[in-house]
């Protein structure tokens, strides 16, 4: 049987179908005898749509949208460690442990400062001298912190 001739006879039982979509049906192994077998056959094979099917397009919409999260995770991540391999990027917890080394090390030098050096250089001195000294040692702490 023919395409054109498997095409009519199906039109014949209520069904447009065109002898080119006969042809690639063939191609996929659909029967050539006789029109119900092929209508069965096409039954049993035919694809499901996203337009007919509101599962199947849920499940799609579901699945673009979790590809979407994840190129942007990806697309995140890449940029963090090319910002770090640049050098333009730190991790923060190295960034912490600097910050707490130099806190300890100003509280140290401050500590020593006004503890030990200072009431044995401001023994009986005026209150000016001494108000003079506790702002150079506390600016010499806050220059310490600001520096990079």
């Amino acid at each position: 049987m023919t395409s054109k001739k498997l095409s009519d006879a199906i039109a014949s039982a209520g069904h447009k179908i065109t002898p080119e979509t006969v042809r690639k049906d063939w191609s996929k192994g659909a029967p050539r005898d006789s029109a119900e077998a092929y209508l069965r056959w096409r039954e049993k094979h035919a694809e499901k749509s996203a337009r007919g099917d509101p599962d199947l397009k849920a499940a799609r919409l579901k699945l673009v949208l979790e590809q979407t999260e994840l190129t942007r995770i990806r697309k995140e991540s890449e940029e963090i460690e090319l910002g770090q391999a640049r050098g333009e990027l730190w991790r923060k917890a190295e960034v912490l442990a600097a910050y707490k080394s130099t806190l300890a090390k100003v509280r140290a030098q401050l500590d020593a400062k006004l503890r030990v050096d200072l009431p044995a250089r401001c023994a009986g001195q005026p209150a000016e001298v001494i108000e003079a000294a506790i702002g150079e040692a506390l600016d010499a702490a806050y220059a310490a912190i600001s520096q990079p």
